[in-house]
């Protein structure tokens, strides 16, 4: 009966919603409210666990190591954007102060903040039992969590994804911590947008 649950479970949160606004059935304007519904439903979860303590702390010596690995990736995401979209780099802070601003601020709340709570303290609360292997693990976080991004409809949405779950997981379970893996999340994902190439994590361009 457990198995049953965790599957139904899973593919109600990490499969269909993502499956069905490829598909056409739900607007992409859906993404953000699916990803709240689903964030609410898995905070109510842990919440009641017993066995399972969600934890906000913050944590001096992750952080870091939070910021030695930005100091080689925040400027290797640089060199991307302006090797491979120049004509993007810094046009959304330039032609959009106040909704980058807006993003800068919100963002780590209202976005960074949900999808670190959906998919590292739940995911983890639920599969750390199922597959042990730790590398393993981060692997298949790591595709579920590019798998969702396929809602955009770019690969920049998806690989970048797929690396940063690999990073955020990694820090949440090294600090049991959601805040730092949100602080992590949010630096990057306003790095993002701040170089101009936050509109593959958008409207999918």
């Amino acid at each position: 009966m457990k198995t049953l649950i965790l599957v139904l479970e899973t593919f109600l949160l990490f499969f269909l919603p993502p499956l069905s606004i490829v598909a056409g059935f739900v607007p992409k304007a859906a993404v953000m409210p699916l990803l709240w519904m689903a964030t609410l439903y898995a905070y109510i979860i842990l919440r009641r666990s017993k066995s399972f303590e969600l934890l906000f702390h913050f944590d001096k010596k992750e952080m870091g190591v939070i910021l030695k690995r930005a100091v080689f990736i925040a400027p290797a995401i640089g060199v991307f954007t302006w090797l491979f979209y120049p004509e993007l780099l810094f046009t959304f802070i330039k032609q959009h102060f106040l909704f980058w601003l807006f993003i800068m601020l919100l963002y780590p709340i209202l976005s960074a903040l949900l999808q670190e709570v959906l998919f590292r303290a739940f995911f983890e609360y639920r599969f750390a039992s199922v597959i042990r292997n730790r590398q393993l693990f981060l692997l298949v976080n790591a595709i579920i969590f590019a798998y969702i991004h396929t809602v955009f409809g770019n690969a920049i949405a998806v690989t970048f994804s797929f690396l940063g779950s690999l990073l955020f997981m990694t820090t949440y379970q090294q600090s049991r911590s959601v805040l730092m893996s949100t602080i992590e999340h949010g630096l990057y994902g306003n790095l993002i947008f701040t170089l101009g190439i936050g509109q593959f994590f958008y409207h999918g361009a």
